[in-house]
């Protein structure tokens, strides 16, 4: 299951190595009460579907089984998940906070459902300069061993915690000095 945007994922089956007894598979999307399925024909790569419509930030489990039409069977189903990109950032500010560092605020979005930390990253500097902002009341970190009375870009995005690969939004850049 792979991550597209905030509101579509796509799934993909890996046959089997004998997959002549195979026609279809079935693929479906579960949220709570809702669900969305799609079949693909077991003879037409790719073997996958994208589902749009979906939730921002949202995990959903997805379920997929293989089709014989002869039988009329569909085999044991094989689960997996995946997520929908939460909601970028509403707004970022950058302000200085010394000669070497800037505060980095952020406001987080209108909907910012699956968002567990933001991610601050220093653009263009050899060294990565960065943070990270834990979802809560004070959406503000300080990045720290920067240059003096030097203008920088940052990006920052909305994470998942816990999921491998990083689920993150769309980043959000803000401008800034730290003090002469």
């Amino acid at each position: 299951v792979v991550t597209i945007s905030t509101s579509s994922i796509k799934a993909t089956v890996q046959p089997l190595d004998d997959s002549s007894h195979i026609d279809q598979y079935k693929i479906t999307v579960k949220d709570n009460d809702k669900t969305k399925s799609c079949v693909v024909d077991a003879k037409t790569e790719p073997l996958e579907c994208t589902f749009e419509g979906l939730s921002a930030g949202t995990k959903y489990t997805v379920v997929a089984c293989s089709w014989n039409a002869a039988g009329q069977i569909c085999s044991d189903s094989v689960e997996s998940f995946g997520w929908t990109k939460p909601n970028a950032p509403a707004s970022v500010t950058v302000t200085p906070s010394s000669n070497t560092s800037m505060d980095v605020s952020v406001k987080a979005p209108a909907d910012p459902a699956g968002i567990g930390r933001y991610e601050v990253t220093v653009v263009g500097v050899e060294l990565i300069k960065s943070c990270t902002i834990p979802q809560g009341n004070e959406l503000e970190c300080r990045v720290e061993g920067l240059q003096s009375a030097t203008g920088y870009t940052v990006t920052v995005s909305a994470c998942v915690n816990g999921v491998d690969p990083a689920v993150c939004s769309e980043n959000v850049t803000a401008s800034g000095w730290t003090k002469p």
